[in-house]
């Protein structure tokens, strides 16, 4: 999988119990299946699979219910679906099965670099997104230098922490996520 100079569409797969977006109407694999085949039917570029939701006021799950979700639905996804596959996860394990199991992207929303993802991105060769979230969705940051400053303080650390592990840049994806808080 590459990355083209052009805008690309990501459907999202929620599997879970709780979503914000979905109350949980593809927390079976089957129907998760469906879902994410009409998504690809419609055009999606890429289908992120998240097993935890991240909806305000949300309980966090732990690393091993994440994964037994994971191993629930994403072989079958892999098996049946063409469109690539990412995986939104910040638990190590989690993204070591994802890539074994054939997603090509991690996408870690939980606001910082994880050096032990990178490294499971890097043997394989997938993508590594690492989104800019301070303090979760329950909170409103607060930017004294201002938003375009502290985003871009945040990136140029991923990018010195993705060299130091030798994971090549073009396999690092930054996402500079919703920031809140800006006074102006």
């Amino acid at each position: 999988m590459t990355f083209e100079n052009k805008p690309l569409i990501m459907g999202i797969l929620n599997f879970t119990p709780d979503s914000f977006s979905d109350g949980g109407n593809y927390f079976t694999p089957e129907k998760a299946l469906g879902h994410a085949e009409k998504m690809q039917s419609d055009g999606a570029d890429i289908i992120d699979v998240g097993c935890q939701s991240t909806r305000p006021g949300s309980k966090r799950i732990t690393e091993e219910e994440e994964l037994e979700r994971l191993e629930r639905v994403l072989p079958l996804l892999a098996q049946n679906i063409k469109t690539p596959l990412s995986v939104d996860t910040f638990y190590p394990e989690c993204a070591k099965f994802a890539i074994k199991t054939g997603a090509q992207i991690i996408n870690d929303v939980s606001g910082s670099f994880n050096a032990r993802i990178a490294q499971e991105v890097k043997m394989s060769g997938a993508y590594y997104v690492v989104t800019h979230n301070p303090c979760g969705a329950d909170s409103a940051s607060e930017y004294p230098d201002g938003v375009v400053k502290a985003v871009n303080n945040f990136f140029e650390d991923c990018i010195r922490q993705a060299k130091e592990v030798g994971l090549d840049p073009a396999h690092l994806i930054l996402d500079p996520g919703q920031v809140s808080g800006e006074q102006g």
